[in-house]
């Protein structure tokens, strides 16, 4: 922070306050100064003289007649408004010296004049007197920026190139440890301008902190606001930043809503205005129409891009969950007959114990077993024994709904859990499943082969006592040897 201070301090290319400044300076603290001897002075610049009887003439201040001297400018504007007048035209012209092929001096200035023209406006309708000093202070206000440039560019170009989108300040105090309004701050000290503007200049930018001791309170609020309309319209803002702006000019100056909408539509008028006055290249400008046009437009955009990733995020949502369905079905499903396999066997026998112990309804479970398995793929080959489990796989199938659930609980042993069951349901279930299976087919050759089954059968009518559902599969499997013991393809179902 010193070295560019300190830079910007002594260096010897940076303009002084011109002579003509210094000598208007002098003697408007004269408490005897006539208006003949500072006319006089003036008028030794004719440069100067021409900008202040056209800016006086100009509808900045709508005089109903024309000004055709300074000295008469003087009698009905005052001596402080030509002083200022003065001040403005030769520390701009000035400063026009300070130039730097890597920076945007058009943005710069179209910046500066903004500030100034809504500081001058805002004056006037809040504090009059403040007038003069706040167009003053919003011309001066980011002249730190050029110093800086012209003094320090190789600590200062590095925070130009970095900034982007972000306020500049932001940038600068996390590369440098200050701001530009401290840089200008010092130099219009330098310069030996009025104090209230010198310290509304440091304070500009510390919207979250009161105006330093000492200075004009109302001053800081009016540059702060003006600064903030000038982000408005030389910046890429959006309707919200719009809102956030004229809230924050609301508080700071007292205006109400219709008073600040006034001050944004007339502002690019006026803008354009001061350009011309002062000679300065400012390139294009909006007005609010424009910029509230703009920041509906991309308002819109951004609503519609909102629209759309929250859609495609839907959408990924969706086929997330599909795949993860898909996944869970695929862990779920017994790769070869494409029925439940053990593991969902398991969890579904869990979630039919809690259901039946909350409603306090039976549980009934069918074990099944391929008769002769064995012997039919010795003889026929695992390929055929794969066919005869599928066909057993679509006769389970066709019997499932929302009260039986159809699992291969291994090799060639399956199992079907039923809901609310009773022994005659049970036992007419576990006969029709039989019929199914002897009804199999499977062609091999000029052969059709045929398969039977034995089915055990269990029902549970308390499943509260016997919660991991152990003493149900056990009895059914009990039933299921008792019938491959007693001829097999047939029923057994306990008592």
């Amino acid at each position: 922070m010193t070295d560019i201070l300190e830079s910007v301090r002594h260096a010897d290319n940076l303009p002084t306050c011109p002579a003509v400044a210094m000598e208007v300076l002098r003697l408007i603290r004269q408490d005897d100064v006539s208006v003949a001897e500072l006319a006089r002075v003036i008028q030794n610049d004719p440069a100067l003289t021409s900008k202040i009887l056209k800016t006086v003439n100009s509808s900045l201040f709508g005089m109903p007649r024309k000004i055709s001297s300074v000295q008469q400018a003087m009698v009905v504007l005052g001596l402080r408004t030509v002083k200022v007048m003065a001040l403005s035209f030769t520390l701009v012209d000035s400063m026009r010296e300070l130039r730097d092929g890597t920076f945007d001096l058009q943005g710069y200035w179209r910046h500066s004049l903004t500030t100034a023209v809504a500081a001058r406006f805002l004056a006037e309708t809040t504090h009059p007197v403040l007038a003069d000093h706040a167009f003053v202070a919003g011309l001066l206000a980011d002249i730190g920026v050029l110093a800086a440039l012209h003094c320090a560019p190789a600590q200062y170009r590095p925070v130009i190139r970095a900034r982007g989108t972000r306020p500049l300040q932001f940038v600068e105090q996390e590369m440098l440890a200050l701001t530009h309004a401290a840089i200008s701050e010092m130099l219009l000290q330098i310069w030996n301008l009025p104090e209230p503007v010198v310290h509304a200049v440091g304070a500009h930018h510390n919207t979250d902190t009161q105006a330093p001791e000492g200075s004009d309170r109302e001053l800081v609020a009016i540059l702060r606001s003006a600064a903030a309309i000038a982000d408005l319209f030389c910046e890429d803002l959006t309707e919200v930043n719009i809102e956030e702006t004229k809230a924050c000019v609301r508080d700071w100056t007292g205006l109400d809503e219709q008073a600040v909408e006034a001050q944004l539509h007339s502002l690019n008028e006026r803008v354009r205005e001061a350009a011309a006055l002062f000679s300065l290249d400012i390139g294009e400008t909006r007005d609010y129409a424009q910029l509230q046009t703009e920041a509906m437009t991309q308002l819109a955009h951004l609503t519609m891009t909102a629209e759309l990733e929250r859609a495609l995020a839907t959408q990924q949502m969706e086929k997330l969950n599909h795949e993860t369905q898909a996944l869970r079905q695929r862990v779920a499903t017994d790769g070869l007959t494409q029925i439940d396999n053990r593991a969902s066997f398991d969890e579904h026998l869990r979630q039919y114990l809690q259901q039946a112990a909350q409603s306090r309804t039976p549980v009934g479970l069918i074990m099944l077993d391929l008769d002769h398995f064995k012997m039919l793929n010795d003889t026929y080959g695992h390929q055929i024994g794969d066919v005869v489990l599928r066909e057993v796989g679509k006769c389970l199938q066709q019997i499932r709904d929302n009260l039986r659930f159809c699992a291969r609980y291994g090799g060639e042993e399956f199992a079907i859990l039923v809901g609310k069951a009773t022994t005659g349901r049970l036992r007419k279930l576990a006969e029709d499943v039989r019929q199914s299976i002897e009804q199999i087919r499977v062609q091999v050759e000029s052969e059709a082969i045929t398969v039977t089954a034995s089915l055990g059968a269990a029902i549970l009518a308390t499943p509260g006592e016997d919660p991991h559902g152990d003493a149900l599969v056990q009895l059914a499997d009990e039933c299921l040897y008792t019938a491959k013991r007693t001829g097999r393809n047939r029923v057994v179902l306990a008592s």
